[in-house]
């Protein structure tokens, strides 16, 4: 396992520790069987724990005097202003960056993302409007594997083995991103093991052939 992964662990680990020993107010509990809303109600599900504080929240803002509320939403709105015209700033800003050198500020802030989710829309695009090939590509897909091959090839398998990359890249881009994660299994340790091993099979997988010779240097059209 990876340095990354194997830190990965570690922190579930210790939140696991953490959420049996402590109980705070207005945090995310699990007792490793039950997630606990704020007020100690014991759920299977963490949407329904979520749902359960969130109609708590909104019973106590409907308690408060009705100018406490006017108050409250008026703040709410300045700071949703403040942040909507930050993000117009920030959008120009980037943009124009882009356009000078390739890329902006925020595209290092997590470069792997950035790359994982650019990588596969210009494969895909590349896909679509390529006129040639080269058939001595050195991969093709067989049985839904990357398989590699020492025969020549036909424009429809370079294209299936794009394809194949760029799927794969999404799906490291959702491992990274955490946009599969299961919230009912975050403080399962065998949950975090058994999808970092997928993560690193598939990113061994799709690496290894993106970046051998053949196929790096057939990325043109």
């Amino acid at each position: 396992m990876s340095k990354i992964g194997k830190k990965l662990i570690k922190g579930v680990k210790e939140a696991i520790k953490d959420t049996k020993e402590k109980k705070l107010p207005g945090r995310l509990v699990c007792d490793g069987k039950n997630w606990i809303a704020e007020d100690g109600t014991k759920f299977k599900t963490f949407d329904e724990m979520l749902d359960h504080d969130h109609k708590l929240a909104q019973a106590k803002f409907r308690k408060l005097p009705a100018e406490k509320r006017k108050a409250i939403k008026e703040k709410e709105k300045k700071q949703r202003l403040k942040w909507k015209e930050q993000d117009r700033k920030n959008e120009i800003k980037w943009a124009k960056q882009r356009a000078k050198r390739g890329y902006a500020d925020c595209d290092l802030w997590n470069m792997d993302l950035w790359l994982l989710e650019i990588m596969p829309k210009m494969i895909d695009e590349l896909a679509r409007v390529k006129h040639g090939w080269n058939d001595n590509f050195g991969y093709i897909v067989k049985n839904n594997k990357l398989v590699k091959t020492k025969e020549k090839i036909t424009a429809k398998q370079e294209t299936e083995v794009l394809k194949y990359l760029s799927n794969g890249l999404k799906k490291l881009h959702a491992y990274a991103n955490l946009d599969d994660l299961d919230p009912d299994k975050r403080y399962s340790e065998k949950y975090y093991i058994e999808r970092q091993k997928k993560s690193e099979e598939l990113h061994k997988e799709i690496f290894e052939c993106l970046t051998s010779y053949k196929v790096f240097h057939s990325l043109w059209d």
